[in-house]
Parts: structure tokens; C-alpha cells; sequence
């Protein structure tokens, strides 16, 4: 029997499944904010699921949870406008 070490990438997550040369396992992993507002340290709950012919033979110590940020999307705002004629007043249109 050979095993064969496989490096899992998920969501800035790393980990090391060791499974059974031959058998077919695939892992699927979704992460998720309790809201989408900017903030730090901001709790991403995780879901899991497993499938293959061999998921079965395998028991997985999943992680709930973990931590990421949302940062604020930059936003330049832009304004133009044109010439007017004398009317005694300040206030221009603007595009």
C-alpha cells in the first residue's frame, strides 16, 4: 500500500491530507462572511464536502471557521462643468 501526501490550497488555508494511492477523494470548501461590510478580523464561517468513490474510508477533521478582512473599494468621483452666462447668481450646473 503507498500513500501519497497531497497539499491542499483553501482560501489562504494550507493543509496536508494523506490519502491512499489509487483511491479517489476530492474535498470542496466554501467560505463565507456573516455580512459584507468592511472590517478587520471579520469571522468566515467554513462549509465542507466530500465525494469519491473512497470519501467514505476517509475521516476528515474539519475546520468551522477562521478569520479575514474586508477592505474598502477605492472610489474616485469626478465632476464637470460649463460656462455660463451672467445671471447674478453662484450656482452652476454640473455633468
Amino acid at each position: 500500500m503507498m500513500v501519497v501526501p497531497v497539499l491542499l490550497w483553501i482560501h489562504h488555508l494550507y493543509c496536508i491530507a494523506v490519502l491512499v494511492s489509487g483511491d479517489t477523494f476530492t474535498g470542496s470548501y466554501t467560505g463565507a462572511f456573516s455580512n459584507a461590510n468592511v472590517g478587520t478580523g471579520k469571522t468566515v464561517t467554513i462549509t465542507s464536502s466530500y465525494s469519491g468513490a473512497d470519501a467514505g474510508n476517509y475521516s476528515v477533521t474539519d475546520q468551522s471557521s477562521t478569520t479575514a478582512d474586508i477592505s474598502a473599494k477605492a472610489l474616485t468621483a469626478t465632476a464637470s462643468a460649463s460656462n455660463k452666462t451672467y445671471d447674478a447668481t453662484i450656482l452652476l450646473q454640473l455633468h
